[in-house]
């Protein structure tokens, strides 16, 4: 299966004479070489054309297959972003809370070890191998007590979180010819497939990231001893 899609060629100043041409899409985690055949602009955009796309030589699941590997380098470079963030933390620091029904710092972290264990690496695994076995119940809300998330480490937890990422990101890469659509039925949430897992596993890195630095935000707010409006708004 092929893909028909349009892309903007930024900067052309003037008309391609040839019908192919080698186009690299970059990220740093994605380099790959496609071959497009190119009908003539159909559109100028000041130095910008848009260009239609007859065939594109990249297989659906091609593409596919690099999504996935996207996902999975974005786990991986998130690594450094919660070290970054939750490093170097005072008692003081990882035990403040913006209001009382609110996690500090020791229950996100905590949060974030057993949600890395038993929530998406191991749903994401479940559904990839056995999806017509029942998902083992999890109860993250309910964990922070039931699992005395303040008598913890703060700092032996966080580094079992980096540990155990660095675990998924080796194991999410080792597998071959995983089959994505793979799902399993929820009893409330319905048909949900092992990529739903994986991209939602991503998605809540990015929630705890945005909680983590609203949290720092705060914190300075608090502590500090000038207005900090000059910084912007938040």
């Amino acid at each position: 299966m092929n893909m028909i899609i349009l892309i903007i060629h930024e900067r052309i100043q003037k008309k391609m004479s040839t019908n192919f041409f080698n186009g690299f899409i970059n990220d740093k985690s994605i380099k790959y070489t496609i071959k497009l055949q190119i009908n003539k602009p159909v559109q100028y955009l000041g130095s910008c054309s848009l260009l239609c796309i007859d065939a594109l030589y990249l297989s659906y699941n091609q593409y596919k297959t690099m999504a996935i590997q996207y996902i999975i380098d974005q786990l991986e470079h998130n690594i450094k972003t919660f070290e970054s963030l939750l490093s170097n933390k005072t008692e003081e620091n990882y035990l403040w809370r913006s209001h009382p029904e609110k996690w500090c710092l020791l229950e996100i972290v905590c949060h974030l070890l057993d949600e890395e264990q038993e929530d998406f690496r191991a749903r994401v695994k479940h559904t990839l191998e056995t999806p017509s076995k029942d998902l083992i119940p999890i109860d993250p809300v309910g964990w922070v007590k039931a699992r005395h998330y303040l008598s913890k480490s703060y700092h032996t937890t966080l580094l079992k979180f980096l540990d155990e990422r660095r675990l998924s990101v080796a194991w999410l890469n080792s597998l071959k010819n995983a089959n994505w659509d793979n799902a399993l039925v929820h009893p409330k949430l319905g048909t949900l497939s092992a990529r739903l897992f994986l991209e939602n596993w991503l998605a809540h890195d990015y929630l705890h990231i945005r909680q983590i630095i609203r949290y720092q935000y705060n914190y300075l707010k608090e502590k500090g001893t000038t207005n900090l409006q000059y910084a912007g708004n938040w």
